[in-house]
C-alpha cells in the first residue's frame, strides 16, 4: 500500500476512493454508450457508413487539438481538479443530448463539439490520480495506476450488459441517459473533493523531481507511441466491427453485445491485474508487444467465427490481449514527457484520437457495402505493425537510447 504524508486527520482513503469512484463511473459512462454508438447513428438514426466515418473522422481532429490544448493546460492551471469537472459536466451534456433530442444533428454535435472535451475526462481523471500519488511520494506509482485501471474495467462488466437490456427493451438511445447519471456522478465526486484543499495535489511536484529533457520526447518514445496508436488502431477496429457484425452478421441482437462486452471485460480485471506484477520484471514495451500480437491473433480469429457463440468463445483470448492493451500503455506514455505528467496523460486522449482518425477511415473503406468482417484484416495487420512497432521501441531503449526508469 501506499504511504502518503497528507496531515493525520485526512486519512488516504479520504482520496483514493473517491478516485477509484470516479474512474468507475467514468467507465460506465462510456461502456453504456460505446459498443452501441455506431448501431445509433447507423441503424437508430439512419446515418450511412460513409457518413458516420466522415462523423468520426471530424471527432477526432476536434479532439486530437483539445486533448493537446487540455494537457498542456493541465501541468499549468493551479487545480486540475477543475478539468477534471469541467470534462465531466460536458459529457453530461454530450449524452444527454443524445437521449434527449435523438436526431441527427444531436448525435453529430455530441461527437463532433461536446464529446472531444467530456471524452478527456477519463485521461484527466488519471493525470489527476498520478498527480496525486506521486505527490505522495509511492514508489509504486505505475502498479496503483494500474490497479486503478482495473477497476475501471469492472465497468465494462457491469454497463454493457445492463446497457444492452434497456437498449432491446426500451431504444438505443436510453444507454446514454444512463451515460449522463454516470458522468454526473463524476461530477458529484470532484465537486465534493473540491471541499478539502488537502485533495489538490501538490504543485508542479513532478516537476520538481524529473526535469523535462531538453530535446522533449526521446527517440525511442516516438517510436514507441506510433506503436501504440498502431495498436489502438487495432482495438478500436475491432469495436466498431465487433458489433455491427453481431447484429449484421451472426444473427444477435444489442443485448447479445451487451454480453459480449461484458464477458470480455470481466476477464480482463483479473489478467490486468496479473499484467501489473507482470511488468515489474518484464520490460513494459515487451510486454506490450507481447500482447498486440496476442490480440492480432485474436481479432483475425474472430473475423472466420459464424456465431456469437463462438465469439464468445474467444474472449479469452482476447481479456488476455485487451488486459494488457487497456492498462499497460497509461503508464507508458506517462513515461513520455518527463516533468509534464499533464501533457503526457494527454497522449492518451491522442493516441486514440489518432487511431479513431486511422480507423475511421478504415471503416470508410472496408465498410462501404455493409460487409463489417474485411475489417477484422485491418485489425490484425494494425495489431501485427503496433507489435513490431513496440519491439523497436524496446530494441532502441537497450542499444543506449535515455529512458525514464520503469518501476519495478
Amino acid at each position: 500500500m501506499i504511504s502518503p504524508t497528507p496531515s493525520p486527520s485526512r486519512p488516504r482513503l479520504g482520496v483514493t476512493v473517491p478516485i477509484t469512484a470516479s474512474l468507475l463511473f467514468t467507465g460506465v459512462g462510456f461502456a453504456a454508450t460505446v459498443p452501441y454508438a455506431g448501431i445509433v447513428a447507423i441503424e437508430g438514426l439512419g446515418i450511412g457508413n460513409a457518413a458516420y466515418a466522415v462523423i468520426l473522422t471530424a471527432g477526432s481532429l476536434v479532439g486530437m487539438l483539445t486533448s493537446v490544448l487540455l494537457g498542456w493546460l493541465s501541468d499549468r492551471i493551479a487545480d486540475r481538479r477543475l478539468l477534471v469537472i469541467g470534462c465531466a459536466a460536458m459529457a453530461v451534456l454530450g449524452q444527454a443530448l443524445v437521449w434527449a433530442v435523438r436526431e441527427p444533428w444531436a448525435f453529430v454535435a455530441t461527437t463532433c463539439i461536446i464529446m472531444p472535451i467530456g471524452g478527456a475526462l477519463y485521461s484527466q481523471t488519471l493525470a489527476f490520480a498520478r498527480s496525486y500519488l506521486a505527490g505522495r511520494r509511492s514508489g509504486r506509482v505505475d502498479f496503483l495506476i494500474t490497479l486503478i485501471r482495473a477497476v475501471y474495467a469492472v465497468s465494462w462488466v457491469i454497463a454493457p450488459p445492463l446497457a444492452g437490456w434497456v437498449a432491446a427493451t426500451y431504444t438505443v438511445f436510453d444507454p446514454f441517459l444512463i451515460a449522463a447519471v454516470a458522468f454526473g456522478l463524476c461530477t458529484l465526486l470532484f465537486l465534493w473533493l473540491m471541499r478539502d484543499p488537502e485533495t489538490r495535489p501538490p504543485a508542479r511536484h513532478e516537476d520538481a523531481e524529473a526535469p523535462a529533457p531538453a530535446n522533449g520526447v526521446e527517440i525511442h518514445m516516438l517510436v514507441g507511441i506510433v506503436g501504440v496508436v498502431a495498436l489502438n488502431t487495432a482495438t478500436r477496429l475491432n469495436g466498431l466491427a465487433t458489433p455491427l457484425s453481431i447484429v449484421n452478421h451472426w444473427g444477435g441482437t444489442v443485448a447479445d453485445v451487451g454480453l459480449y462486452a461484458s464477458l470480455a471485460a470481466l476477464i480482463e480485471i483479473p489478467l490486468m491485474v496479473g499484467w501489473g506484477f507482470a511488468v515489474r520484471r518484464l520490460p513494459l514495451p515487451a510486454a506490450i508487444a507481447i500482447a498486440g500480437l496476442l490480440f492480432a491473433l485474436y481479432v483475425h480469429l474472430a473475423g472466420q467465427v459464424s456465431s456469437v457463440t463462438e465469439l464468445l468463445w474467444l474472449q479469452g483470448l482476447n481479456g488476455l490481449a485487451t488486459a494488457a492493451l487497456m492498462s499497460l500503455p497509461i503508464s507508458y506514455l506517462q513515461e513520455a514527457i518527463r516533468g509534464r505528467v499533464g501533457l503526457s496523460t494527454s497522449l492518451l486522449d491522442v493516441v486514440f484520437v489518432a487511431a479513431s482518425l486511422i480507423s475511421a477511415a478504415i471503416f470508410a473503406i472496408a465498410a462501404g457495402d455493409g460487409q463489417y468482417l474485411a475489417i477484422f484484416d485491418f485489425a490484425a495487420l494494425a495489431g501485427v505493425i503496433g507489435a513490431l512497432t513496440m519491439a523497436a521501441a524496446w530494441w532502441l531503449r537497450r542499444r543506449g537510447q535515455p529512458a525514464p526508469a520503469t518501476s519495478r
